[in-house]
């Protein structure tokens, strides 16, 4: 093994760059995801509706915006089932012309699965808009619930 002997600049060059680095991490926010087993909100699925526990079935939902939720989907059907967000749906499609969360583009989840969704609405975002399950024939037959956005 060799050694390096540093010079006196040198070392005092690496000291400094130590404690700089040392300095700007001391100021670092790190969030922490969200704990899966404290869900702000429960959505259980299965055919044809959505429900929040406590509520009946396709009862408006409501969300906060400016809020960090988790929510926990829960699909206790016997089929697969989707969760998408926004309004004006077009049946040829089989899509929401709007957006609640541009880039969102569903949540799938077969029978006894379960999903989180970790979001932050911004507050741009409120006004009624609507939770439905666009595979084909779910939505018509009642899959869908209002979703408000406060």
């Amino acid at each position: 093994m060799t050694h390096k002997h540093l010079s006196r600049r040198e070392l005092l060059k690496a000291a400094g760059v130590a404690a700089l680095g040392s300095a700007v991490l001391s100021n670092v926010t790190v969030l922490a995801q969200k704990d899966p087993t404290k869900a702000d909100l429960e959505i259980k699925m299965g055919e044809f509706y959505f429900q929040v526990p406590g509520k009946d079935k396709n009862a408006p939902i409501e969300l906060q915006a400016g809020k960090e939720l988790l929510i926990k989907f829960v699909n206790e059907g016997k089929v697969a089932h989707e969760a998408h967000f926004g309004r004006n749906f077009d049946s040829t499609k089989r899509l929401y012309k709007e957006d609640l969360m541009p880039g969102f583009l569903g949540l799938h989840l077969e029978p006894n699965q379960v999903g989180y969704l970790h979001i932050l609405l911004p507050e741009k975002q409120k006004g009624e808009w609507e939770l439905g399950c666009l595979i084909s024939g779910h939505y018509e037959a009642g899959q869908k619930a209002k979703l408000v956005v406060k």
